[in-house]
């Protein structure tokens, strides 16, 4: 048996001579199914001949928003060769709002229940046999993904600061060695004054004794007369 229908729903394309029609209502939510999870379980009222019961088996992708691939044997009635009808899809089926549906020779319809259960309805219409609908129902043992916790950069830890050197009275090349581990030398002006001898620093700026980041330039004056 094989599936086909519409080539359009909702503006999402269908892939391959398999079509799949998706579901064209707004639905809410139910739940998230499991990215990557073969789910399987039992069609309810199937026909189980010499083989397997009755099932249905399917994969998400590995994001969870499509049926990968999707398989059911069962299917109430038996074709006159003596075997069960069995349909196969290759997909990709799209998840809208955790539901899927599938449509062509048989109808098939799917809801995730929970991450890890959905259910649904599938029935068979052809020359050969027609049954259903039928309840099905499929689980997996596949954890979902544990929830991503949003992270908040953390902002650039401020620069170190330090405590300026005490100038007044150095000579310009004494400042430059009490600067060099934190601090730069800013502008060096010559000035007149007093209080220390002529070739020695009046003053500092930002002043001698102030706490200031690393790497601030350091402005001196110098007694010339």
């Amino acid at each position: 048996m094989r599936f086909r229908g519409m080539r359009r729903c909702m503006g999402f394309p269908f892939v391959g001579p398999l079509a799949v029609v998706a579901l064209c209502m707004p639905q809410t939510a139910i739940a998230q199914p499991v990215p990557g999870a073969t789910y399987t379980g039992p069609v309810l009222g199937g026909i189980a001949y010499a083989g397997p019961f009755p099932a249905i088996r399917f994969q998400t992708d590995s994001t969870g928003t499509m049926i990968a691939s999707l398989t059911v044997s069962y299917l109430g009635c038996i074709t006159p060769d003596g075997t069960s009808v069995t349909a196969s899809l290759t997909g990709p089926i799209p998840i809208i709002n955790d539901n899927f549906n599938a449509s062509g020779d048989a109808l098939l319809s799917g809801s995730f229940t929970g991450p890890q259960q959905a259910s649904g309805t599938v029935s068979e219409s052809n020359a050969q046999c027609t049954t259903g609908p039928l309840y099905w129902t499929a689980s997996t043992t596949a954890l979902p993904p544990p929830p991503t916790t949003p992270t908040t950069p953390h902002p650039p830890a401020a620069p170190n600061s330090y405590r300026v050197p005490i100038l007044r009275g150095k000579t310009l090349s004494q400042a430059r060695a009490l600067l060099k581990a934190h601090f730069k030398l800013g502008k060096v002006h010559r000035t007149k004054g007093s209080g220390v001898p002529v070739g020695k620093i009046l003053r500092a700026s930002p002043a001698g004794g102030t706490t200031q980041k690393a790497g601030t330039a350091i402005n001196l004056w110098i007694r010339n007369g």
